[in-house]
């Protein structure tokens, strides 16, 4: 069989330039085009070695490995070694999903195929390898997206940034997105925080702080009120920042846990991605 170095070098430059956008794309990652081809430029480089080269399988893997972490850290340039790992992990996630629908749509097909370091070679069309890469991208968003939903934003603690008359406090809260407390008057959305939490910015600037009052009902419909202030902003510091300055906070007199792990719950559906 006749190998046609061009052909491989560009399908697999147009591979890890999906691989890597769809990566980019499930983690909500933003990153210069001319980091991803660079990227791409290095993963191709490691399969012409590969092919060229003839060597055992342990150094293939391992050189494959060094591959990916290169092409995570050039195209999204990461500093935390935490950041990189999840990248890295999505990268071979997304990988393993398409080379599996890519296998069993050519093989399904009983075409004439040879593996070779890694490699499908044989008569299957370009059209086969389109549809694999759309069907792939469609259920890995789909996936990760309802994945997302109910990790990242259901039951997650998180720090937050409250600025509130050029002070800054920083707490912990849970994101929870049943949370739809609104201000009667304003119509704003109200995120609940611990009263005791900003105890000393309330008694140092009672005299500068707008008091709102929030009725809101218990599980058992008895009818309450919250007392409620408007700060500045309030920063959500996820992997992304989420921001909002349209908030009101609602003081909670007691304790939201019972063993102090959050301090608030909070919407992230109210905040703009920064």
């Amino acid at each position: 069989m006749v190998l046609y170095l061009d052909v491989i070098i560009f399908k697999e430059f147009i591979m890890d330039f999906i691989l890597i956008i769809v990566t980019k794309t499930v983690l909500k990652k933003s990153t210069k085009n001319t980091n991803i081809i660079i990227a791409c430029a290095l993963g191709v480089i490691e399969t012409i070695i590969d092919i060229l080269m003839n060597i055992n399988v342990v150094v293939r893997l391992i050189l494959k490995l060094i591959t990916s972490i290169l092409i995570i850290k050039v195209a999204f340039n990461s500093k935390k070694i935490k950041e990189i790992l999840k990248e890295l992990a999505t990268f071979y996630i997304v990988s393993f999903i398409f080379a599996g629908i890519a296998t069993s749509i050519m093989f399904s097909q009983s075409l004439n195929k040879i593996l070779k370091h890694g490699i499908i070679l044989g008569k299957y069309s370009n059209f086969l390898i389109i549809l694999s890469v759309i069907i792939g991208t469609i259920l890995i968003i789909i996936t990760f997206k309802l994945v997302s939903k109910n990790i990242r934003k259901d039951n997650m603690v998180c720090d937050v940034e409250i600025g509130i008359l050029d002070n800054i406090i920083k707490i912990k809260v849970l994101i929870d997105t049943g949370n739809l407390l609104k201000e009667p008057i304003t119509g704003k959305p109200v995120v609940i925080i611990e009263k005791r939490k900003l105890n000393y910015i309330l008694e140092n600037l009672k005299d500068n702080i707008k008091i709102y009052v929030i009725p809101y009902k218990t599980l058992g419909n008895e009818e309450k009120v919250l007392f409620g202030i408007k700060p500045e902003y309030i920063r959500l510091r996820e992997e992304n920042n989420y921001y909002s300055d349209d908030v009101i906070i609602g003081l909670y007199d007691g304790k939201i846990s019972q063993n102090d792990s959050y301090f608030g719950l909070i919407g992230i559906d109210l905040f703009e991605k920064e």
